[in-house]
């Protein structure tokens, strides 16, 4: 994929030039979250411009950019598509008579300090990658903290400039009038974005909740920016439309015509955590193309060989959330509480990380035909947690274990049946007829005349039998 269509130029624009404050939220705040080269490039496209003041460059070939960073077009177009995500740069496809077709590049500004940690997503992600001490002495370093002051009253002494310089005569009103004639006319540029621009969280339209909030807000409540705020919360703790409606129907949340956004932050987190056990972090996406065409450097590490189907499917599941890998053997439709709760204690009781669950979860529901008995769930992570197993290998290796050894108790089983059971019991039936034979008492001996009388006597009892039994078919035949 190249960095321009064929024959495209590009260009860049600026509304204000960068302070030195810029400069140093670029590298401590921004740097860490995209790398080096994304904020290479934004660096190299701002001394394409006017240093003190907004402007437009020149339209340059592609070749140019290339050369300037010395880095592929592909790693340029994921430099470029990272200062989008943070709203540090908007791409535009622009063409006109004189100049053809090109790229326009506009350069936004970064945000305050003070707005870049008031971003939860932001801060968050500087969090995770930073670290708690070094987050706290960026945050010294850029936020100065309030100062306790003992002064009771203050009054406001400053002078205006009609105290100061008085107001201008009317022939110094003719000679300004005169003077803006000759100026050329500039071009506008947007103030809005001037002191920066938070990310586009999503696509997502709110207007379903202005609707059902329609009766408990003032209408003056719904702003831009308050639906900036409420998509960032949407998007940093995986809720959809219908979820936050709910949340914000809460009266403790949403009452007096305003949206109490502190406590819905601190109600949406809590929820959170108790879900999932631990804060939320935001990550690159990798889109699969990526997955699939990423290789090793030849110089630096070994061959590999490419990843298999079953590869794949374990880096999903250490990924995702237990419950997105639950929604997906549901088929989108609600997850049963009982899994939910199910979740919830394996991660907050037995401290399995996201991915050892889903692999647990996984294992036991392709086993017993998609259920997933409490018990039996629950008995595998104690037994897991003993076993230390906290990465989705380890948990991928004890799976394929277990399952090994319930096949080989199974063969096992039948070969017992087949070898050992049966033939037992064969044994013992042939067995039984000689202990019949064996006497339990001394066998008395008859002597031959006795041993007629006793013939002489059954046989008298059989035949009395079958005359009675004769008599009684022909009762059941006379019978009509």
């Amino acid at each position: 994929m190249a960095m321009f269509w064929q024959g495209y130029g590009w260009r860049c624009r600026t509304h204000r030039p960068l302070h030195s404050t810029d400069l140093l939220v670029l590298t401590h705040l921004y740097q860490p979250i995209v790398g080096t080269c994304a904020i290479g490039l934004y660096i190299t496209l701002y001394h394409q411009l006017p240093l003190h003041r907004a402007g437009v460059s020149e339209i340059h070939p592609q070749s140019y950019l290339l050369k300037l960073l010395s880095l592929s077009s592909k790693q340029i177009i994921e430099a470029r598509h990272l200062l989008e995500g943070v709203g540090l740069l908007n791409t535009y496809e622009k063409k006109d008579l004189k100049d053809g077709c090109y790229y326009e590049f506009e350069l936004i500004p970064p945000l305050s300090p003070v707005k870049f940690f008031h971003s939860e997503i932001f801060s968050l992600t500087l969090y995770n990658l930073l670290g708690k001490d070094r987050y706290m002495e960026l945050q010294k370093m850029f936020i100065q903290p309030k100062s306790v002051e003992s002064i009771q009253s203050s009054k406001n002494i400053t002078k205006s400039f009609r105290e100061v310089f008085g107001s201008l005569s009317p022939r110094e009103m003719q000679k300004a009038a005169e003077i803006q004639k000759d100026l050329e006319p500039w071009e506008h540029m947007d103030d809005h974005l001037a002191e920066g621009k938070f990310p586009e969280w999503s696509d997502d339209d709110l207007s379903v909740i202005k609707l059902h909030l329609s009766t408990q807000l003032d209408p003056r409540i719904w702003t831009k920016e308050l639906e900036a705020e409420l998509k960032e919360i949407c998007f940093l703790y995986q809720l959809d439309a219908w979820d936050l409606l709910k949340v914000l129907q809460d009266p403790t949340i949403t009452g007096r015509g305003k949206i109490d956004m502190d406590r819905l932050r601190s109600f949406v987190k809590s929820e959170y955590q108790f879900r999932f056990g631990n804060s939320p972090m935001v990550s690159k996406r990798i889109h699969p193309r990526q997955l699939e065409s990423a290789k090793p450097n030849v110089d630096d590490s070994p061959i590999q060989e490419p990843l298999t189907e079953e590869d794949r499917y374990f880096q999903q599941l250490a990924t995702i959330s237990p419950l997105e890998l639950l929604s997906f053997y549901h088929d989108g439709a609600k997850i049963p509480d009982c899994d939910v709760d199910l979740v919830e204690s394996l991660i907050r009781d037995y401290g399995l990380p996201h991915g050892v669950v889903n692999v647990l979860l996984d294992y036991v529901l392709q086993k017993h035909d998609r259920k997933l008995p409490r018990s039996l769930v629950q008995k595998i992570a104690g037994h897991w947690k003993r076993l230390g197993i906290s990465t989705v290998e380890q948990a991928r290796e004890q799976a394929r274990k277990e399952m090994r050894n319930g096949k080989r108790q199974q063969q096992e089983t039948k070969r017992k049946e087949r070898q050992g059971v049966i033939p037992l019991a064969k044994s013992k039936q042939l067995e039984r007829p000689s202990k019949v034979l064996q006497p339990m008492e001394p066998v008395v001996q008859m002597s031959d005349e006795d041993l007629l009388k006793k013939q002489a006597q059954i046989k008298a009892k059989l035949s009395l039998m079958r005359e009675q039994q004769k008599r009684v078919w022909r009762e059941e035949e006379r019978t009509p």
